[in-house]
């Protein structure tokens, strides 16, 4: 499909004299307009231009939705189901983000990319807490303290975090999420399916090569830190994979499902581990034998278990050539 460089402007002019505006789109608030869904014309143009411009591979306005959608539940909720799933939509959008930047290497589009992993980070101690807090009330009584002392930084972390959202971050972003979008437009206009899928191929190479290093160091140590850039590593894998489940060939949906499963893994021994700290500090003595047995026991199955990336290089080498 070939696309058409004056779509949107003339759904926004047909919006405009409908609705007794005269509002350019070269305007930043003109740009706006495709996040804001004032008008369905507007919001198809812009798809049809997306569809056009990344052939099923980029989809900012479903990730963008997908991200207020989730910002609109933690704001009412802070619920520990609500916070997951907004930074899985955040990393998601960072994600498409992430392969634009490669195409186009546009400095608004890499200051988007930097805005949303700062809101990401932002919400990263309270998940912890949460997460914590859901294992201690999981573990009785013997952990009831520590668990009243988690609620009270829950209920101090989602006070924080409610002020920064009344203050117009949203907004912000989406001013930012919509100058990059105008400029990856800019760039894109007619570019070829094989640069994509060349692009893709380099961003799944290069990722893959960082997990497997990683892998390497962690092998060799055995320690939690190297776990976790492992996991953080392969974390940032997977996203970029679920874009290239686009390109015919590439990934099954059954190994994008091992894929979870390993990353839940990962996280599951991580989550065991800052989990331990926390008490540790908290207590100022030993963490409970129980606890430490437990996390001796996933360590020892992970590194006993062979290399659980060998399949998805195989498929990065041979499926994407």
């Amino acid at each position: 499909m070939k696309s058409n460089p004056y779509l949107l402007k003339r759904a926004a002019r047909n919006c405009a004299a409908r609705e007794g505006g005269s509002q350019s789109v070269a305007s930043p608030s003109g740009r706006e307009a495709w996040i804001d869904t004032v008008s369905e014309e507007i919001r198809t143009a812009m798809q049809d231009l997306t569809n056009a411009q990344f052939p099923s591979s980029l989809n900012l306005i479903r990730r963008w939705d997908e991200f207020t959608a989730g910002w609109e539940k933690v704001r009412h909720e802070f619920s520990e189901s609500s916070i997951h799933d907004f930074r899985v939509s955040t990393r998601r959008l960072i994600s498409e983000l992430e392969f634009a930047f490669a195409v186009t290497h546009s400095r608004e589009v890499r200051t988007s990319i930097r805005k949303f992993r700062k809101t990401l980070r932002r919400f990263g101690a309270l998940r912890d807490i949460q997460v914590h807090l859901l294992r201690a009330e999981a573990d009785g009584t013997e952990y009831r303290q520590f668990s009243l002392f988690l609620k009270r930084c829950e209920q101090d972390e989602i006070q924080v975090l409610r002020e920064w959202m009344r203050d117009k971050k949203k907004k912000a972003l989406q001013r930012c999420l919509a100058a990059a979008h105008h400029k990856i437009q800019d760039n894109l206009t007619g570019i070829s399916r094989s640069v994509l899928r060349a692009v893709m191929d380099g961003i799944l190479r290069k990722r893959f090569r960082a997990v497997t290093a990683s892998y390497v160091s962690f092998r060799s140590s055995r320690q939690a830190q190297d776990l976790h850039r492992m996991r953080v590593k392969f974390k940032r894998f997977r996203y970029a994979a679920e874009i290239a489940r686009s390109i015919p060939g590439v990934f099954t949906k059954e190994q994008m499902d091992r894929m979870q499963e390993l990353q839940g893994r990962m996280g599951k021994i991580h989550d065991l581990q800052i989990y331990m700290a926390a008490i540790e500090k908290w207590s100022g003595t030993a963490v409970p034998v129980p606890l430490q047995e437990e996390y001796d026991a996933l360590m020892k199955a992970f590194n006993g278990s062979p290399d659980p990336f060998d399949e998805f290089n195989f498929h990065v080498r041979t499926e994407l050539q």
